[in-house]
């Protein structure tokens, strides 16, 4: 058996993180951020966990017993947004560009990355490339009335 919790970077539960054995999704974490799952695992495994607001964790494990309980903490995906402000701030579109960039790499669900870099393109007028980021966040799942809320002018200009 495999048992564990799922915390955030201040030890708090995180609810619904996807939890993956070898490559093959077993469960979601709950309300206390916690998982088990009774499994035929090897000797060398690997545990990925993934969550809408966090940095996908991974990594390798031995299993050391029959139970072996995991402890994982996700990093939050806002110190990316923290990195692209402080560069945007400072001018640097460019540095917070490629921040963002990596940071919807990183994970694909976290809205606020396609949020902040749309208003960076909008911002120096940069339709083709607001235009290509729409694509990706639709790819990526991210429903289109989400950035009518926050960017209504990028989406009427999309639509004409």
């Amino acid at each position: 058996m495999i048992y564990g919790k799922v915390y955030d970077a201040g030890y708090n539960p995180v609810a619904d993180a996807e939890i993956y054995l070898n490559g093959l999704i077993q469960g979601k974490s709950d309300e206390n951020g916690s998982f088990s799952f009774q499994s035929l695992v090897l000797k060398k495994n690997s545990i990925q966990v993934l969550s809408k607001i966090h940095q996908p964790f991974s990594e390798d494990f031995s299993l050391e017993h029959q139970s072996q309980f995991l402890q994982i903490r996700l990093r939050e995906m806002d110190e990316f947004i923290e990195e692209a402000k402080k560069a945007f701030k400072e001018k640097k579109d460019a540095e917070a560009e490629t921040i963002l960039l990596h940071a919807i790499q990183e994970n694909p669900k976290f809205q606020p990355s396609y949020l902040f870099l749309a208003f960076i393109y909008y911002k120096n007028n940069e339709s083709e490339l607001l235009e290509n980021l729409f694509v990706i966040a639709e790819e990526a799942g991210l429903k289109k009335q989400n950035f009518s809320d926050y960017l209504p002018l990028p989406m009427e200009k999309r639509y004409e």
